[in-house]
């Protein structure tokens, strides 16, 4: 199982403190390099500042565009779920925070890669009735960037009401349990499908490995020969421990991607 997302998963509920956690741990490891550390000085106090700036009302950009806290919410989510995103994420930031919302507005301009009634179909009837309004806001409370997430994540529940879906069978909404062998691998980076997740769901499997790959985002199977020779291996013989050896160390440092300096 690739970055799994298991039934017992919430869709609302506990998304922006996972979006959070990805941006401080991306952060962290940017302040464990002393060039990035240099470059970003303070940066996850700063943006927290100025996540508040949006929770306060619509921002302007130095190019005169507007835009919302939803925004900056489709533009957190996004960018810490890609492998690219997340290695610009500081030098981002840092634009934001001066006024070039360039970033935002890359993400607000191609949101277009998946069909909105067939998505709010299968959430309306299989995961938002196992959720709430109260208590999506509830975990956020406190953090302004989970913060950020919460005004988009809270409208999903009145699309629901509107559209009256039905709900699924409670038993939909429970956590597998099973002894058949079963090797789960997961990004350390990952805001949706979170390392906490999969190590959460692979209690119930009996026979189960679970192998968290560093500094890798969410899909990570096919992201390096390393991963695909491990699942390769597991399918041959799933009884036998899988061979991590050819992981990154916990302590890899991320690559940062930043601007190159003007001429």
């Amino acid at each position: 199982m690739d970055s799994p997302w298991p039934p017992e998963g919430n869709w609302a509920v506990g998304t922006p403190e996972q979006v959070s956690t990805a941006v401080r741990l991306i952060l962290a490891k940017c302040a464990a390099q002393a060039e990035c550390a240099a470059r970003h000085p303070d940066l996850q106090a700063r943006f927290e500042t100025e996540a508040r700036r949006w929770l306060a009302g619509a921002v302007t950009g130095k190019d005169g565009q507007t835009f919302t806290v939803d925004d900056l919410s489709a533009f957190l989510m996004d960018t810490t779920y890609s492998g690219r995103g997340v290695r610009r994420l500081p030098a981002d930031l840092e634009k934001i925070i001066a006024g070039d919302l360039t970033p935002v507005a890359e993400i607000a301009e191609s949101r277009d890669y998946y069909f909105e009634g067939q998505h709010m179909a299968h959430l309306c009837k299989e995961e938002l009735p196992f959720e709430s309004k109260a208590r999506l806001a509830a975990g956020a409370a406190g953090d302004p960037v989970a913060e950020v997430l919460v005004p988009s994540l809270s409208r999903l529940f009145d699309v629901c009401a509107a559209v009256d879906a039905g709900a699924a069978d409670p038993v939909e909404n429970l956590p597998v349990k099973t002894d058949i062998p079963t090797l789960f691998v997961a990004a350390e980076i990952d805001p949706g499908c979170p390392p906490a997740l999969t190590e959460a769901a692979a209690k119930g499997y009996a026979n189960s490995q679970v192998v968290i790959v560093t500094n890798a985002t969410h899909g990570v199977i096919n992201a390096s020969p390393c991963t695909r020779r491990m699942a390769r291996d597991f399918l041959r013989d799933p009884s036998a421990q899988v061979d991590r050896t050819c992981l990154p160390a916990a302590d890899t440092p991320l690559d940062f991607i930043e601007d190159a300096a003007p001429a």
